[in-house]
């Protein structure tokens, strides 16, 4: 026979758990896909002068031709990021 302590305990433990399932799904980060039109490789509207400069950074990395050297791997066969991430195309993203 369980005695009320055990029981109570599961149960405390069981509410704890599924409120942390809940949480995990009610703040799941969702993908909204890639934006239509111009918006598509452009930074969002509303950066700081900082967080704008990161984007630019980071557009010129995306855009850069890699080398073997440079940390791409044996079994990687294609020169860059934007020959995987191709919606937009590299080409199509905005030069600076």
């Amino acid at each position: 026979m369980k005695s009320r302590n055990s029981t109570g305990a599961l149960a405390v433990v069981l509410t704890i758990l599924g409120w942390m399932a809940t949480v995990a799904v009610v703040n799941a980060a969702t993908d909204p896909g890639v934006r239509p039109g111009t918006a598509a490789g452009n930074p969002i509207p509303g950066l700081t002068v900082d967080q704008a400069a990161l984007f630019q950074i980071g557009l010129d990395a995306f855009n850069e031709v890699e080398e073997l050297g440079d940390g791409l791997g044996p079994r990687f066969n294609l020169d860059g990021c934007g020959v995987c991430h191709s919606f937009p195309l590299p080409e199509e993203l905005p030069r600076r």
